[in-house]
């Protein structure tokens, strides 16, 4: 009982009604590279689109599918200037 509701707390809950979802992980990958002999810095996040198919009852219990998977960059690249 403990462990479920200490599951609970961390976990969000998710509207019922939710039919698409999408999930945004961020630091999964370095914000610096070069190329070219030039340092850039870009952030990126990958895009986790989920969606849950099914009628209006027990939706709650339906699985999730996973529809779509991609990078999204959240600032441009910029170059890294030596100081």
């Amino acid at each position: 009982m403990f462990k479920e509701r200490e599951n609970q707390e961390h976990s969000g809950k998710i509207d019922p009604n939710v039919d698409v979802l999408s999930v945004h992980l961020t630091g999964l990958i370095d914000r610096v590279y070069r190329d070219r002999r030039k340092t850039w810095v870009e952030d990126r996040a990958l895009v986790l689109t989920l969606t849950r198919p099914g009628d209006e009852f027990h939706r709650q219990d339906a699985l999730l599918k996973l529809t779509d998977r991609r990078w999204k960059v959240l600032t441009e690249a910029k170059e890294l200037r030596k100081v």
